[in-house]
């Protein structure tokens, strides 16, 4: 929201509690004026091949056989695209090896936050795996801005 004055608390009691005797006038009042974001999850996946810069990429699965989920999904896979992660958040077991694959057409450096784990920079078609030991949850940002989260814990794969 964006106010055009300071005093927020005064709108926001008069819209929530219904309270009388609030004016509507703007110089009195600040009006708030509604905005629209979107936040669409990076598409999924369903081919086993895609072509970037003239050059055909396998398309990572789940269990070798689905497409691996946009939103959330249980597995050891995760896609960067040049729209996002797939899937944002990624459950996995633990001892379960997790592998990041760059679907992007230009080299993406990866930063596993917290997670003790050093930073790696894929090429396109380029992989990485950690080996998934321990229980660990962290946020993974890459350096075209996206993130997505792993969580490596007690799920069934």
């Amino acid at each position: 929201m964006v106010w055009r004055t300071a005093s927020r608390f005064g709108v926001l009691a008069c819209a929530v509690f219904g309270l009388a005797g609030c004016a509507s006038s703007p110089d009195k009042h600040p009006v708030a004026q509604s905005t629209t974001t979107t936040s669409v999850p990076t598409p999924a996946i369903t081919t086993p091949t895609i072509i970037i810069k003239g050059r055909s990429y396998n398309v990572p699965t789940e269990g070798g056989t689905r497409p691996i989920d946009s939103i959330t999904d249980s597995g050891q896979q995760i896609v960067l695209t040049s729209k996002g992660f797939l899937p944002y958040h990624l459950l996995v077991a633990s001892n379960v090896a997790v592998t990041w694959t760059n679907l992007s057409p230009r080299a993406v450096t990866l930063d596993f936050g917290h997670s003790g784990l050093r930073p790696v920079v894929l090429k396109t078609g380029a992989s990485y795996t950690y080996p998934g030991t321990g229980l660990l949850s962290f946020i993974v940002t890459s350096s075209t801005g996206f993130h997505g989260a792993v969580t490596i814990g007690a799920f069934t794969p």
